[in-house]
């Protein structure tokens, strides 16, 4: 199912390519790919858009306590006088995580074949996203482990200062943004360290109750 999306997704990139260029066509994934972590996984795949206008059945008394008392007292129906006129809805009606959905729904100047680049990189993000969200943890699992085991051998010191550099080049933090190699490493460092040697703060902290029974 991956795969025959994925190949569907190629096809189509290759079809815009084909009609629009190959320069308008990179700049439109580049920007749909700088946001291929912002989708929402809680919502569905295939969203419907914001309703157009409000529904004012949801919420009549418009969160007036008085309003929603004197609504339900017994008595004739109140004779409706006037039309009443649709809302539109807010739009975005909630904060909005799913911004590659939300640009290609309602972006007022994207072209079709613009729109289906962003929601076939959001179909792929779906697929992807458990890379994102456990790259820290699995980069940094990976980085200690490498640390540990290569300082643990007898190797000469050419090799072993070699081998620091390198690590330390892929460890660095970047100026820019966060390096996951980095962040993990540190994480991973410190779950070792609360292990070994807790704070006295730590030690009396009673979320870590389950490293005190495990011990």
């Amino acid at each position: 199912m991956a795969a025959a999306a994925a190949a569907y997704h190629a096809r189509q990139i290759a079809q815009a390519i084909e009609a629009h260029g190959e320069q308008r066509v990179e700049a439109v994934l580049d920007a749909a790919l700088a946001l291929e972590t912002h989708i929402d996984t809680f919502k569905d795949l295939r969203r419907e858009r914001y309703p157009e206008y409000l529904d004012e059945r949801a919420d009549p008394t418009g969160h007036d306590p008085f309003r929603a008392r004197f609504e339900i007292l017994p008595g004739e129906a109140a004779v409706a006088t006037e039309v009443t006129e649709l809302k539109r809805a807010p739009i975005p009606a909630s904060p909005e995580r799913d911004l590659l959905w939300f640009i290609a729904q309602y972006a007022p100047e994207l072209e079709d074949w613009e729109r289906d680049i962003f929601l076939a990189v959001r179909e792929e993000s779906f697929y992807f996203y458990p890379v994102f969200a456990c790259q820290i943890m699995n980069e940094g699992w990976a980085s200690y482990w490498h640390h540990q085991i290569m300082n643990s051998l007898d190797l000469p010191q050419e090799i072993h200062m070699e081998f620091l550099v390198r690590h330390n080049q892929v460890v660095s933090p970047h100026p820019a943004g966060i390096n996951p190699y980095h962040l993990g490493f540190k994480i991973w460092h410190d779950i070792e360290r609360r292990f070994d040697e807790p704070t006295q703060a730590e030690l009396e902290d009673p979320k870590l109750w389950v490293r005190r029974v495990a011990g």
